[in-house]
């Protein structure tokens, strides 16, 4: 019986410690690096747009927003908690009737805080039909809406998608007034 005692006590302080040893590990330990990006937000007149919202979208893949953010009361804002990477992340604002141009930021491990001026312009709802090219309507297509200039500045600024439904419409929401390209 003293064996048994003796051999579960050894092995309990044996697991406590690998445990320990564990938890101890800096490999383990190690969490993604983050930065912050600041800004402010404006209208096409230069006035501050409060709780507009900011979304930080992923470099590669601009479905994934990496982070959000809200305006206060004075058109600032801050984010935390940004992943660093070395490449420029689009930023998507937008606030009622309202969208920003493209605009990018960029964090990396020597470059951990950011400060952006964001400009919001007046936006509108886009109504498309799509048809094939024996014009009959294309029902759940893509259709998508993204500044003329994306490709001339090498930019990834916000682009607005839909679906079309069974007749082959749809309806871009908050897309800039200016200069755009829509496609299906």
């Amino acid at each position: 019986m003293a064996r048994r005692i003796a051999l579960a006590l050894a092995l309990a302080l044996t697991s406590s410690f690998a445990c320990a040893v564990i938890a101890q590990d800096p490999v383990r330990k190690k969490v993604a690096a983050t930065g912050s990006i600041t800004g402010r937000v404006t209208d096409a007149l230069g006035e501050v747009v409060p709780m507009a919202n900011v979304a930080v979208l992923g470099s590669r893949d601009r479905d994934r927003v990496l982070a959000r953010g809200l305006t206060d009361a004075a058109g600032m804002f801050v984010i935390r908690g940004v992943p660093l990477d070395d490449t420029p992340c689009p930023l998507d604002v937008v606030s009622e009737g309202r969208r920003s141009a493209p605009v990018l930021a960029r964090l990396s491990e020597s470059v951990r805080e950011c400060s952006v001026e964001v400009r919001l312009w007046d936006a509108a709802d886009v109504d498309v039909k799509v048809v094939g090219e024996d014009g009959r309507p294309l029902a759940d297509a893509t259709v998508f809406a993204k500044s003329a200039f994306d490709r001339l500045f090498l930019t990834a600024g916000p682009q607005v998608e839909a679906r079309t439904d069974a007749t082959g419409r749809a309806r871009l929401h908050d897309v800039p007034i200016g200069a755009i390209v829509v496609g299906a």
